[in-house]
């Protein structure tokens, strides 16, 4: 199975994408009872689940995440 790719709207709140993201991944979820933890890999493998974003919120408004996501490729 070849990974998924999604690019997220930075001003755009999480919650009016996540429609989209359930539809990409084709995930059995309805946008109600889905959230996005933001995950940090490491570099000899695997990684930490860090916070869940905030669905009310534009990626660009949560400073922290966005930073994380920003630094792991």
């Amino acid at each position: 199975m070849r990974p998924v790719t999604f690019n997220f709207r930075l001003h755009s709140t999480i919650g009016d994408q996540i429609g989209e993201v359930i539809r990409t991944l084709r995930a059995p979820h309805k946008p109600g009872d889905a959230a996005l933890q933001v995950y940090k890999g490491t570099e000899g493998g695997g990684g930490d689940f860090m916070t869940y974003l905030d669905s009310d919120m534009t990626l660009s408004d949560q400073h922290d995440e966005y930073d994380i996501l920003k630094s792991d490729r």
